[in-house]
């Protein structure tokens, strides 16, 4: 997913890579669950929001298997 574009996404999908952006940033994790719950999205959504948002800032987040974050 390497040429992921921010102009080509939705608004509502730019929301929720902000969100995941602020979370990271104050609150130091995300979860998928967050992204659920806050936007009423289905968790597959939600795991594509975070794979992208991965993809857009390499080295944010790291996925801690053990606290599913």
């Amino acid at each position: 997913m390497s040429n992921v574009q921010l102009p080509a996404m939705t608004q509502p999908q730019r929301d929720r890579l902000a969100f995941a952006e602020l979370r990271v940033r104050f609150i130091g994790e995300i979860r998928r669950q967050d992204l659920v719950s806050r936007f009423l999205i289905q968790s597959a959504a939600a795991s594509r929001d975070l794979a992208i948002y991965k993809d857009l800032a390499p080295g944010n987040i790291d996925y801690d298997s053990k606290g599913k974050s």
